[in-house]
């Protein structure tokens, strides 16, 4: 997965240019918390445990989705050279059964949000679970069998060819 920190710089530069008025910290928490949910959305489509079916190539783009999402968000909030200094080597991954690798990384993009709420917002410790998202989504596109950096890569076409906002908001009051 090389390149990312460079990736998820220009996205932030493009988020700053396309929403001026947005509290970037918060959207990017959010955005985290989103694109988790959708990976295991997208993954139980694919598995058979939903209403509607869903192909492999959403599994993958929605990991990728995640593994970017917490660069960008590291970005944001100035902890990229922290995220990246606590990452761990690969090694095992958290669980050899596929559904709790699933869960997993879920709960590790939960773990960001609640760091972040609790006020852990500018130290170490979210830094540290921004890695975890990362080292889990590597983990996990291990034991599905995904090119995490091929996903990355054509889910970066998609990210840097497509517009970034419909219309500007309106201020929530």
């Amino acid at each position: 997965m090389t390149g990312l920190q460079e990736l998820a710089a220009a996205i932030a530069e493009r988020l700053r240019e396309h929403f001026p008025d947005t509290d970037l910290a918060q959207q990017q928490v959010l955005c985290l918390a989103e694109e988790a949910g959708e990976f295991a959305g997208a993954y139980r489509r694919w598995a058979g445990m939903a209403r509607r079916t869903g192909s492999w190539d959403d599994v993958m783009a929605e990991l990728a989705d995640v593994v970017v999402t917490a660069y960008v968000a590291a970005n944001v909030l100035g902890l990229a050279d922290g995220m990246e200094a606590a990452r761990r080597p690969a090694g095992e991954p958290a669980a050899h059964d596929v559904l709790r690798q699933v869960r997993a990384l879920f709960c590790a993009a939960a773990e960001v949000v609640a760091a972040f709420d609790r006020g852990d917002g500018e130290g170490p410790p979210l830094a540290t679970r921004l890695a975890g998202v990362v080292d889990l989504g590597a983990e996990t596109a291990r034991v599905l069998g995904i090119d995490l950096d091929e996903a990355v890569r054509t889910k970066t076409a998609v990210i840097m060819t497509r517009g970034w906002r419909d219309d500007p908001a309106e201020t929530a009051g």
